[in-house]
């Protein structure tokens, strides 16, 4: 009776594990239909942005800007874009991975962990943590790409770094999502804009406003890419574990029938061995 009643219990604690994760799957699909229209919403505007960038610096090319034009990259930011929460599957692990292959073409690194996942598995890493943004929550505001492409700018035209990379994961769909490494500063546009520009005002003071527009809409796009993500990460993670545990539910059931039903044949035999005993 004692194993039937463990039996019972394992059972009883997988039907409510499968509760928990399915109520999570539910919230998960909602987040994501949510994301998944801001990133397309979003994607147009920073393909524009980016756009209207090169023809600037293309033809404001003699101007000097701190955040334009290669350098010797020896010090670099790498920039990690994770969650807040785990129950995703690998989608913290992979991009973190993505980002320490990148790192080792250079011969120094300082990260920038965005989300608690970057930043307790590059503390895991033993990485040096220049520093974290975390608790962004699950509704992404252009205020926060605003502080961190500040910090990153500052990082780069003071000095202490020669490049920033940014590494988050890209949506496609719901099963599909990578990690990506771009690199975000210093601006590189390369190739020709087409016919004249005027500029009002001039195209020094153009690129000051327009810079920074652009690095806090990459950033903006890159968290947004990655909420998505995680969201189907986390979507399809727990449909795993309801999966897995309706399986288990099943197993269990069937041994808790075998038990019951030995049990059973066992009493049976004490009767019958009794009875033929009386006689």
């Amino acid at each position: 009776m004692r194993a039937l009643r463990g039996v019972r219990t394992r059972i009883n604690n997988v039907r409510h594990i499968a509760q928990i994760a399915r109520a999570m799957k539910a919230i998960a699909t909602v987040q994501l239909a949510r994301a998944r229209k801001a990133v397309a919403g979003t994607r147009p505007y920073s393909q524009q942005i980016r756009r209207v960038l090169e023809r600037v610096v293309w033809v404001s090319r003699e101007l000097n800007h701190p955040l334009l034009g290669p350098r010797e990259e020896r010090r670099v930011g790498m920039v990690v874009v994770a969650g807040d929460r785990g129950m995703s599957g690998g989608f913290n692990v992979a991009v973190v991975r993505e980002a320490l292959g990148e790192a080792a073409r250079f011969p120094e690194v300082a990260y920038v962990a965005v989300g608690r996942k970057a930043l307790g598995q590059l503390c895991f890493k033993q990485k040096l943590i220049d520093h974290a943004f975390t608790g962004l929550g699950e509704r992404i505001t252009f205020d926060m790409a605003r502080d961190i492409a500040a910090y990153l700018m500052q990082q780069l035209a003071s000095g202490p770094w020669d490049a920033v990379y940014l590494a988050y994961t890209r949506f496609e769909s719901l099963t599909r999502r990578y990690p990506v490494v771009e690199k975000l500063l210093p601006l590189d546009v390369s190739g020709e804009a087409s016919g004249a520009y005027i500029f009002e005002p001039s195209g020094v003071e153009v690129l000051a406003a327009l810079i920074p527009r652009y690095v806090e809409t990459v950033i903006y796009q890159a968290l947004l890419e990655s909420k998505a993500s995680e969201h189907s990460a986390r979507m399809l993670a727990m449909d795993n574990a309801v999966n897995n545990a309706g399986e288990m539910v099943n197993r269990l059931t069937l041994d808790f029938n075998r038990i019951r039903q030995a049990n059973i044949t066992g009493e049976l035999l004490d009767i019958i061995g009794g009875a033929a005993a009386v006689e």
